[in-house]
């Protein structure tokens, strides 16, 4: 997928973030990964897979196409968890309805639906939001790649 790859946590939730913004039609929270096509069944623009916030931090971190929803889950989740970060934190960030209950919680009520640009905008948002809550647990997780690519976490 990449060259350039993050080097710790926070950097890889950054990316998240990008990828969140700059592929809207390949972000879907309500969903760890499907068919992108499925989501966005009125624009034939639509193609490949539709990620989550966890399912984008796993496609970056694994520098592959993830599908399968457990491995999905416990990559991101376990990312997190070695940061230190609480299991109530994660599960309101990679929660299917995390937009929804951002958004609301900032005062901006309801986005149109998933194909309006402010789904994904909100989607990065809270990426961004969570990265800002958490920053020194983020930075202080340096990531390192395996032998098949995946990068692997480590505190310092």
């Amino acid at each position: 997928m990449s060259n350039n790859r993050p080097t710790n946590l926070y950097d890889l939730m950054e990316e998240t973030a990008q990828h969140i913004e700059e592929r809207p039609l390949n972000y879907y929270q309500g969903t760890w990964a499907t068919d992108a096509s499925l989501v966005h069944i009125d624009n034939p623009e639509a193609c490949g897979t539709a990620y989550c916030r966890a399912g984008w931090m796993s496609a970056i971190g694994m520098d592959r196409e993830v599908h399968n929803d457990f491995l999905i889950q416990a990559y991101a989740t376990s990312l997190l968890c070695k940061a230190g970060i609480s299991q109530h934190d994660i599960n309101s960030l990679f929660n299917g309805h995390a937009i929804y209950i951002e958004r609301s919680a900032r005062g901006q009520g309801m986005c149109e639906s998933i194909t309006d640009k402010k789904y994904a905008k909100s989607g990065a948002q809270g990426v961004r939001d969570f990265m800002a809550k958490h920053e020194k647990k983020l930075k202080r997780v340096r990531l390192q790649a395996d032998a098949q690519g995946v990068l692997q976490p480590h505190v310092g």
